[in-house]
């Protein structure tokens, strides 16, 4: 239905009223800022309680204004309460889904027009990273999840319980008994032929460092993903480790996603890519792409049907030290080809510069606050860019010529350094 100008003004006068209200209410609140070149958001998160915290999201380059009415049902007082969006997206932080929603929706040639219906239907969602990654394994058809959970990699299996009942799919999921079980659970489903995703933190990759080892010389049959989340900080670790260093270790490829979209569409990536080579392949995401939140715009999911259909390979499954010796001239021969194919990737991304005397190269989290710190000082397009997503095997030649074409290039990486 159309809405007349007069609505849309008391729409935004409530919003103004309701959110000066229930930003008054806390106490201590902590302003972080993210971007991802297509839209800025803010999250405020109140020093106290989780409970307390809200989200606020302000769309800058949009092409419309959205205006959006919702209903949500608290979880810690029960109590029902409306919320008005206007470019600025408020919503308690423990609600994981309105009720209801109607969007209002300003065009700069149709005018206003309004569309309502249930949020299951809605095509986008602002999502966490670990909730984005949930939504990358359901949709590339994942047929088993396992995971052990530990900080920062929790939210992504409940994440796939959350897509599974709501789609009504099929998708075997379990918290295992700890990372080595649930890697192996993971394994055997992609020795049968099935899509398969094990997730932990980076220090339980060290418990799951056996079949990690053994599996990348055996390969795999269906796709088989390892999402391990590093925690630069560290916030919530024993350690710092670094992921990546695992992956060059183990003769696995890896990959690093620099926001929780990207984290969305690497996991497709991934199943293609273990499966072209019949190889585990990592899916490193940080902490601060774990924790960042996002637009994600939801894509089908697939009915991939596959009988599970073990087949007999003792020379693969259960090779002798002799044969271990033939399966690994076949990985190291498998990285080679892999390593050419990420030359010309478009995960790796190269952004020309007006001053090559300066380059920089860039990988994670790292190449986000890179753009956004030189957006903010007026530098965008300034300097070249070199944003590496494959860090294992490295594209050494993409970098060499990029390195060639600058004075001086200075790499941004966190932990450690492993692109340098």
């Amino acid at each position: 239905m159309t809405v007349d100008r007069r609505t849309a003004d008391g729409a935004i006068e409530t919003f103004n009223r309701l959110a000066g209200r229930w930003l008054k209410a806390f106490d201590g609140i902590t302003l972080y800022r993210l971007s991802d070149g297509d839209a800025t958001w803010y999250e405020i998160t109140s020093l106290s309680t989780l409970h307390d915290g809200l989200e606020v999201r302000h769309t800058l380059f949009a092409p419309t204004i959205t205006l959006e009415y919702n209903r949500f049902t608290g979880h810690r007082a029960r109590s029902r309460l409306w919320s008005l969006w206007l470019g600025v997206h408020l919503r308690g932080r423990a609600v994981r889904r309105p009720a209801l929603a109607f969007q209002v929706r300003l065009n700069r040639s149709n005018g206003l027009h309004t569309q309502g219906g249930d949020m299951s239907e809605r095509q986008q969602e602002v999502l966490l990273g670990n909730e984005a990654v949930a939504r990358g394994l359901v949709e590339a058809g994942c047929h088993v999840v396992t995971s052990y959970p530990g900080t920062p990699s929790s939210e992504i299996l409940p994440g796939v319980v959350r897509f599974k009942k709501e789609l009504g799919l099929n998708t075997h999921v379990e918290w295992s008994i700890n990372e080595k079980v649930a890697y192996e659970v993971a394994l055997a489903a992609s020795y049968t032929g099935k899509r398969a995703a094990v997730i932990m933190k980076q220090v339980g990759l060290n418990v799951a460092a056996d079949p990690l080892m053994s599996s990348a010389y055996t390969g795999v049959k269906g796709g088989f993903i390892v999402i391990s989340c590093d925690d630069p900080g560290p916030h919530s670790s024993q350690t710092e480790q670094d992921t990546r260093f695992f992956a060059m270790f183990a003769k696995v490829p890896a990959l690093d996603p620099s926001s929780p979209r990207e984290a969305r569409d690497m996991v497709q990536a991934a199943f293609e890519l273990s499966e072209r080579y019949r190889i585990p392949v990592i899916l490193r995401p940080a902490l601060r792409i774990c924790h960042a939140r996002q637009n994600i715009d939801f894509r089908p999911v697939p009915d991939l049907e596959r009988r599970a259909a073990f087949e007999k390979d003792p020379d693969r499954w259960a090779a002798t030290p002799y044969f271990r010796y033939f399966l690994h001239r076949e990985l190291n021969e498998k990285l080679k080809a892999i390593e050419a194919e990420f030359e010309h990737s478009e995960l790796n991304v190269r952004h020309e510069g007006r001053d090559n005397r300066l380059g920089f190269i860039a990988g994670g989290a790292s190449y986000s606050i890179l753009l956004d710190t030189l957006r903010e000082i007026g530098l965008d397009g300034q300097f070249p860019v070199l944003k590496i997503s494959t860090p294992h095997p490295l594209p050494q030649k993409l970098v060499a010529d990029f390195i060639a074409g600058c004075q001086r290039v200075l790499v941004l990486e966190e932990p450690d350094a492993v692109i340098e």
